[in-house]
């Protein structure tokens, strides 16, 4: 049970490291995030809902493709946090 922790701490670290910051600026400005989720083992985790809110309350969700990639597309320019939603039961509730 350690290494399936160790899997979403390691996918939570992942998903910190590929998301984009978008830069504050102009209303029109548009931005994305996006990037792959792995275990430990290198294996892409498929169907899993990553969600991401902005500074001001806007969410937008995504899930992995077979291949474990994400996409989060037409972001208005804000800062964003990027967390990765556990399935029942464990999600992790107060994120």
């Amino acid at each position: 049970m350690k290494s399936f922790h160790k899997s979403w701490v390691l996918a939570a670290i992942l998903v910190a490291a590929l998301a984009t910051v978008l830069a504050p600026g102009a209303a029109a400005q548009m931005g994305s995030v996006s990037g792959s989720i792995m275990d430990v083992n290198g294996k892409p985790w498929t169907e899993v809902t990553i969600r991401a809110v902005s500074d001001q309350g806007a969410k937008q969700e995504s899930k992995t493709d077979s291949g474990g990639k994400f996409s989060l597309p037409n972001l208005r320019a804000s800062i964003y946090s990027v967390f990765i939603v556990f399935p029942p039961p464990n999600d992790k509730k107060g994120q």
